[in-house]
Formats: structure tokens, sequence, C-alpha cells
């Protein structure tokens, strides 16, 4: 599976908790657009999940912050930025 397919079925599943490991937090702000907890600390998970169950208001929040990191790491928005940045490193000569 591709980074953008994980990204897309992060947001796509709603997923509000995950953990703070590898590139998730590269992506995801805790409290922001997802709530992440340490590796290993089942309780904090179970926490975390807790909090949000009676919040839906942050769980819609938080997923559609998480919608708009997914759509900018997709590889199509990726690549007219680095376009945009290769067109203007060209036109001013650095």
């Amino acid at each position: 599976m591709q980074f953008d397919d994980v990204a897309r079925r992060v947001v796509d599943e709603r997923l509000a908790v995950g953990t703070d490991v590898g590139g998730i937090p590269d992506l995801l702000v805790d409290g922001v657009s997802a709530r992440l907890v340490a590796p290993r600390q089942p309780e904090a998970m179970a926490a975390a999940v807790r909090d949000l169950l009676g919040d839906a208001a942050a769980v819609a929040r938080m997923t559609a912050k998480a919608r708009a990191v997914a759509e900018a790491s997709d590889w199509p928005a990726v690549r007219e930025r680095w376009h945009a940045l290769i067109d203007s490193i060209a036109v001013s000569g650095r």
C-alpha cells in the first residue's frame, strides 16, 4: 500500500486516535488532527478513545484537519508544489 493510500484510508475511516510512532506524527498533530498516544500504552489509548466517544465535535474537527493533511500529501498536490518551486527557482536564476 502506498503512502497516499494509507493517508486517505486513515481519514476515510475517521481515525481519531493513533500511536505516536513512525511517520504518523509527521502528518497528524496530537489534539489537532488526532489524539496520539505513546506506543505500548493501552491505558492511554483506551483513555483517548473514551474521551472522544462523547465528543463528536472534536472527532469531526480532527477528521477535517486530518483530511486536509491527507489531501495536501496526495501525490498530485505534492507534484504541483514541486513544479511551482522548480519553476520559481528557474525564473529567479538561483
